[in-house]
């Protein structure tokens, strides 16, 4: 069974849209495929409503884990608080190899939700999330 990590680095690996892969779309692509992915995925993470949208603290503690084993990169935006995550060298390795062993249908289903999550700007993902799951749109900061 893949760890939630293995799944984080699956995301931030395959390909996506014209958006980057940075800490908003992690979220809110992890939080559709633990709602929209196979029954093996639904507990990977306990998300909640918060002020943009339904969120889970240990994502970023994996993101930081992913961080210090090499695995992955984090690049900030100057004059923003937008990290953005890519895969190093040994990450993009270990990504290959979890290719060959995630079940077809669980990354085809994760794959698709990495394309829509970085293809939409980050009002439209909120909304596209808040539209879908309204219940986590309940403390966020866009709906004061």
């Amino acid at each position: 069974m893949t760890q939630p990590r293995e799944w984080l680095l699956l995301f931030i690996g395959l390909p996506g849209g014209k958006f980057p892969t940075d800490q908003l779309r992690v979220m809110k692509g992890m939080f559709l495929f633990t709602r929209e992915g196979p029954a093996s995925v639904r507990d990977l993470y306990h998300f909640e409503p918060y002020d943009y949208g339904p969120f889970a603290t240990p994502v970023y503690g994996d993101l930081d884990s992913l961080e210090t084993q090499g695995l992955i990169r984090t690049l900030y935006v100057m004059g923003t608080n937008q990290r953005v995550f890519e895969l190093t060298s040994t990450g993009d390795q270990q990504f290959r190899d979890l290719i060959g062993k995630t079940p077809k249908d669980a990354l085809d289903i994760l794959g698709a939700i990495k394309e829509l999550a970085t293809s939409l700007s980050f009002a439209d993902l909120l909304r596209y999330v808040y539209d879908k799951y309204p219940h986590y749109a309940s403390r966020s900061l866009l709906n004061q």
